[in-house]
């Protein structure tokens, strides 16, 4: 077992001579077999080892007594010990995550702090990676997420994840080596010991004994692709795409000459360039880039992380939206002519072509003219910058009330109407991002007014859905 995982850390330059590496030490089988195998060889490979504990305030006395137990692990074999306490669940409220997640970002975040140089040595092992396989598979993932975990990851290395858990304890019984079971391991509320308890023994018992063999060489084969294809796409991604400031640029013309699964590879990197992640950022997302890329100069994109994706010309370009768009309700983009359902609205649009008839526009001012209620409106559909979408009011929004070009903001415009506070959320907006076309039932942006040089008309007709027979 020792040469087995020292094998495995030459095969993979994961520690070098003189390097400081710092052990994730929970005292469970797993960190607890780490150690002893670092151990045995530390001085053969010449590194010094830090064992690091994080009390994560949750199981109370068990934590207490995880904590004492590495203690005495390390006292034993002469180990540099370093203890961090959180409180995870106030940690979780505070970032909104799940306690799980929340205290993985912490324990990462304790080891890397410790040093600056120093190697994270964390205990995942071969099941470990199954069960990341599975459940990325089934949350919806690509070639990235059944990768599975990274040998090798900057400065984390992971020396025994060619390890079985069975060969782990196999190894610890054998050579009497003590270790202490968290009692939510043995809990399958959590979705990885759903994996880890039910899934993966019932396809070992049921399906194939090697399934946990099979699914590691499939995640191996799958590495090796996902580390030729991110070489080809940083090549291309730096050859066409460029960054001004806090914008990246694009061509669309070169970006279509690529493979349609490079394009979303480089559409995900650009966002990842932009963000600083993409955990948030899902297939939908990257094909709703892709169709903009069929669209007119001026057609917009709001991803998560406050980035905008427009087309500007023959350029798809990418940027973080100064305005905070913190839409209180569902957005609805109007992309077609058609029906659409907006809260307690059905709205017709319509795209009408003048082709230069005076007539056809002297027509539709009048039909707007007589519609007492408020609820048939014509725009000049060539000077909207944006994708035009349903929505309810947000921060930033404003609407022009002159010819002149005079601003007025949507929450000034509000309170001048004397629009009850507890209404004004729900009052339906058509919008070209933060300029509110139309304020449904009261009134449209002068911007937006036909006139008889307007070529191409966007009528929508909207009715409350309680008006229907």
């Amino acid at each position: 077992m020792v040469s087995k995982v020292k094998k495995y850390i030459m095969e993979n330059n994961m520690i070098d001579k003189n390097d400081s590496v710092i052990v994730g030490l929970s005292g469970g089988a797993d960190s607890v077999c780490l150690l002893d195998i670092l151990c045995k060889l530390k001085n053969e490979l010449d590194f010094s080892i830090t064992a690091v504990h994080v009390h994560h305030g949750i199981r109370g006395d068990e934590a207490d007594r995880d904590l004492e137990f590495v203690k005495k692990i390390c006292d034993k074999r002469n180990i540099q010990f370093l203890e961090y306490h959180y409180n995870v669940p106030e940690y979780a409220k505070k970032h909104k995550l799940t306690e799980e997640e929340a205290g993985r970002e912490l324990r990462y975040a304790t080891f890397l702090n410790v040093s600056k140089t120093a190697k994270i040595a964390i205990a995942h092992n071969m099941n470990d990676n199954v069960e990341t396989f599975v459940h990325n598979m089934c949350r919806g993932t690509g070639i990235v997420g059944l990768s599975g975990i990274k040998k090798v990851n900057d400065r984390i290395i992971r020396p025994i994840l060619c390890l079985t858990r069975k060969e782990i304890e196999s190894y610890l019984e054998k050579n009497s080596v003590e270790y202490i079971t968290d009692s939510t391991n043995l809990n399958d509320e959590y979705t990885r010991n759903k994996i880890r308890i039910n899934v993966i023994p019932y396809l070992c018992d049921n399906i194939n004994t090697r399934t946990c063999e099979h699914i590691n060489e499939i995640s191996k084969d799958l590495e090796e692709v996902e580390e030729y294809i991110m070489e080809n796409c940083k090549r291309i991604y730096k050859d066409i795409f460029t960054r001004k400031h806090n914008e990246i640029y694009v061509n669309i013309t070169s970006m279509n000459l690529e493979n349609i699964f490079i394009k979303k590879r480089l559409i995900r990197m650009a966002i990842e360039d932009l963000a600083g992640k993409l955990k948030d950022i899902t297939r939908r997302h990257v094909e709703d880039v892709l169709k903009l890329t069929d669209k007119q100069s001026g057609k917009y994109l709001m991803l998560p992380y406050n980035i905008i994706v427009r087309v500007k010309h023959n350029f798809l370009v990418f940027s973080i939206n100064e305005v905070t768009m913190n839409y209180s309700a569902e957005v609805m983009e109007i992309t077609e002519p058609g029906m659409y359902e907006f809260e307690n609205y059905l709205f017709e649009v319509e795209i009408i072509e003048t082709n230069n008839s005076k007539q056809i526009i002297k027509n539709l001012e009048n039909l707007v003219e007589n519609d007492g209620k408020m609820y048939t409106k014509c725009f000049d559909c060539d000077k909207m910058n944006f994708t035009v979408c349903l929505r309810n009011r947000s921060q930033g929004d404003f609407l022009v009330i002159n010819n002149k070009g005079g601003k007025k903001k949507l929450k000034q415009y509000f309170i001048d109407e004397k629009v009850p506070i507890d209404k004004r959320n729900n009052v339906p907006l058509l919008a070209d991002g933060n300029h509110i076309i139309w304020i449904v039932g009261y009134r449209i942006s002068e911007y937006y007014k036909i006139t008889q040089e307007t070529k191409r008309i966007l009528k929508i007709t909207g009715r409350k859905k309680s008006f229907e027979k």
